[in-house]
């Protein structure tokens, strides 16, 4: 026999992932940048897991940039710290992972 939850991240509400999934999983939410907009991606206690549900920008850690565009995924490892600053409005899913 099987179970599964439904979550709804579309309500702006992070949603705790080790309530639902086995593993070393900490919070995942949908992050939303306007056109011009920055967002840090703090993974000093975590890995951070996230991918470009809509949209385009860049991710920059330390002198690195790279590309951010729809369908896109970026993982930051733990003890890294990430800015994304969004060309175009962005919709971001973003999970942590504790372990």
């Amino acid at each position: 026999m099987s179970s599964f939850n439904i979550i709804n991240l579309g309500d702006g509400q992070p949603v705790d992932l080790g309530e639902h999934l086995a593993g070393g999983w900490g919070p995942a939410r949908l992050i939303e940048l306007g056109a011009g907009t920055s967002h840090t991606l703090d993974a000093t206690d975590a890995e951070i897991c996230t991918f470009v549900i809509e949209g385009q920008g860049t991710v920059a850690m330390d002198d690195n940039v790279a590309r951010m565009d729809t369908g896109v995924g970026v993982t930051l490892m733990k003890g890294s710290t990430a800015t994304v600053t969004a060309e175009h409005p962005m919709q971001l899913f973003a999970a942590w992972l504790t372990v």
